[in-house]
């Protein structure tokens, strides 16, 4: 794919290097007095454990910087219990939060207590940073009061200068993101086995299905056929943007960039899709090939956008240069690689928006839009004039039950429905079908345009569900009449791409 996300949490921005997992080594000192507390420290995972004692009064954890190479690089220390972040100390040479130590926990001995910490050390710059943890149990026997300590030291981590991408990640949830990412692109997911899913578009997962006559297995004096209910409005849109040049647009036109909207003559609800992403508006320099986006409101102030998806369309040569400065000095460019609405595969223009906006670089409007491209094939067919929604009952084989999947096309008599639903009763056997006619094409043709400029072309495949009780498998093999053609690989055994 060549979808790409950009995205920022703060306006003023601080290198702050990929953070690392801090791993306990060597043990500088212990007073078994009569706790032995190493076990507490799980040299292999970076565990710490602090668990209830018998006897035991209270426990106390502290931690000091061990060996630092720059002292003049700020760092940061992430302490986690049970998994969730806890706190953060911001450090400098040997201090931690302006201490030359830190107390990281504090606990009464009481039962139940079972506390996991863990911890991460991240830096603005390269340094090596060693860290040393002190770990102690008061008890007591009869009157009189005993210490138990342990002083672990940690392996020296080489913290680097790599973007740590995590701490500048928009605030959103995980199951917001993904599920944005499936309905920006009108994807499904699905699990091919234990831990491992597959993500593709709907229409090439409908692509993938099997045609399955099952005609000799239906009930034919239980056949229901209704209209299908449709839609009478179908909207499309982005969150809304605070960028001037968005905000102009909307002023000039009333409508959001890249947002959709489409009115139907029918009697159904409204189906508004929104995805969490924002939708940035590019601007183009007039004669040149260079087009800015601007996080930048209406009065030029920076503002923190939500995450926003772009195309990578590629490199660009320029034929002036691009003169820009990181603060310090000043740096120019005949190239750079371009991200925006805009994308072209195999020669066609293909573009981010919903609507077939006029492209900010192209300067016009782009027909392939996220709806035509992802959402029309299905979409034309719910709404195709002969379209009906059918209610059949099956008894199908067990071969055939436990094979048919729900992308398959299935056929009875002289049409081909694609399933919307079905049931089955585990104790009779019977699977009740609500079924959509299907007039996609079963293998659709994609005419490839090649640019007279290259060489190659890549083409995704996907596979046809193999047969159920055919003992049938999914191979595919790529020939070319043309002896000037090669195809790479010459044969498929599941979806891949040929080049």
């Amino acid at each position: 794919t060549q979808a790409y996300i950009w995205y920022k949490n703060r306006n003023d921005y601080q290198f702050v290097g990929q953070s690392q997992d801090v791993m306990f080594s060597t043990i500088l000192s212990q007073i078994i007095n009569p706790y032995d507390l190493s076990p507490a420290f799980n040299l292999t995972n970076g565990e710490l454990t602090i668990q209830f004692l018998n006897g035991a009064l209270d426990h106390t954890l502290d931690v000091n910087i061990s060996s630092n190479s720059n002292l003049t690089v700020p760092f940061y220390l992430d302490a986690y219990v049970n998994g969730s972040l806890f706190t953060t100390w911001q450090c400098l040479g040997f201090t931690l939060g302006g201490q030359l130590g830190a107390n990281v926990a504090y606990f009464v001995n009481q039962l139940g207590l079972n506390e996991v910490y863990t911890f991460k050390l991240r830096a603005t710059s390269a340094v090596n940073i060693s860290l040393r943890f002190t770990y102690t149990v008061n008890s007591y026997i009869g009157s009189t009061i005993y210490l138990s300590q342990i002083q672990y030291k940690t392996t020296t981590l080489n913290l680097t200068s790599f973007t740590d991408l995590q701490t500048l990640a928009p605030q959103i949830k995980i199951t917001d993101f993904v599920s944005g990412i499936l309905k920006q692109f009108n994807l499904t997911c699905f699990a091919e086995k234990e831990k491992t899913y597959k993500i593709i578009p709907l229409a090439d997962w409908y692509a993938g299905g099997a045609v399955i006559n099952i005609t000799e297995f239906t009930d034919k004096q239980e056949i229901g056929i209704e209209r299908v209910k449709l839609y009478k409005k179908i909207g499309f849109k982005f969150q809304d943007s605070e960028s001037f040049m968005n905000k102009k647009y909307f002023e000039n036109g009333l409508k959001q960039w890249g947002n959709t909207e489409y009115q139907y003559p029918y009697d159904g609800g409204e189906f508004t899709l929104e995805v969490p992403f924002e939708n940035l508006l590019f601007n183009k320099f007039t004669g040149t090939k260079l087009q800015l986006g601007y996080s930048l409101d209406s009065s030029f102030s920076p503002y923190i956008p939500k995450a926003i998806l772009l195309y990578k369309y590629g490199g660009i040569t320029l034929a002036q240069h691009i003169h820009y400065t990181n603060g310090s000095g000043y740096f120019t460019n005949f190239d750079y690689t371009m991200f925006g609405q805009d994308l072209t595969d195999n020669g066609i223009n293909y573009s981010i928006n919903f609507a077939p906006e006029t492209s900010s670089y192209w300067l016009f409007p782009i027909q392939q839009s996220i709806f035509a491209t992802y959402y029309f094939p299905y979409l034309a067919n719910l709404f195709n004039p002969k379209n009906r929604l059918t209610t059949v009952k099956a008894n199908l084989p067990v071969s055939l039950l436990t094979g048919i999947q729900l992308n398959d096309r299935l056929i009875i008599r002289d049409k081909r429905y694609i399933i919307n639903q079905m049931k089955t009763n585990m104790v009779t056997g019977v699977t009740q079908f609500e079924l959509l006619n299907d007039f996609m094409p079963v293998n659709p043709d994609r005419i490839i345009h090649l640019e007279p400029s290259r060489n190659t072309v890549s083409v995704p495949i996907t596979l046809p569900n193999p047969m159920p009780n055919t003992g049938s498998s999914r191979r595919a093999l790529f020939t070319s009449s043309n002896s000037d053609v090669y195809i790479e690989p010459s044969a498929l055994d599941a979806d891949g791409i040929i080049n």
